[in-house]
């Protein structure tokens, strides 16, 4: 394990199922400060910085909004072959 996959881990818990548009800028500031910081404290030989711990919790909501995107057009695709 590492500090950035702690940190999705916490945001797994936190937002099962956030909005497709869900972004990391919604979450208050100091609950992604304190997510940086636990993630760091519970691997302190990791070197991850700050920002690469923020970029993953940034990817945890990118990766949703595609998985959904995607989801809607592999359906609507095929939706029209059976049309």
């Amino acid at each position: 394990d590492s500090s950035t996959t702690t940190a999705r881990a916490i945001l797994k818990y936190l937002y099962p199922r956030p909005s497709p548009n869900f972004k990391l800028s919604d979450i208050h500031p100091t609950t992604a400060a304190y997510i940086v910081d636990c993630s760091k404290n519970c691997h302190p030989d990791d070197r991850s910085t700050t920002k690469q711990i923020r970029r993953s919790m940034s990817n945890y909501f990118a990766s949703i909004k595609h998985r959904k995107k995607r989801k809607t057009i592999l359906l609507n695709a095929g939706g029209g072959r059976n049309q």
